[in-house]
């Protein structure tokens, strides 16, 4: 599992057509397009970890490995 982020258009057809490619080349190769947020959840996510203490960081990068069931390299 690994995540993209991409800058989409600002105007929503051009999005809506994005989304619409993302999630066939997805299936195309076997994958599934899981989620979609209009928001920055990469940056929300680094706000975050900087609130919290190395080892709360790691134990949460710990847990979502182990959903994942990917190890980080």
């Amino acid at each position: 599992m690994f995540t993209l982020i991409i800058s989409h258009p600002l105007h929503r057809p051009g999005r809506e057509q994005m989304i619409e490619q993302v999630r066939h080349v997805s299936e195309l190769y076997g994958a599934r397009l899981t989620g979609i947020s209009e928001l920055n959840e990469h940056a929300f996510a680094q706000r975050l970890a900087e609130r919290l203490t190395p080892d709360q960081v790691e134990q949460a990068r710990a847990e979502v490995d182990a959903m994942t069931f990917t190890a980080r390299t």
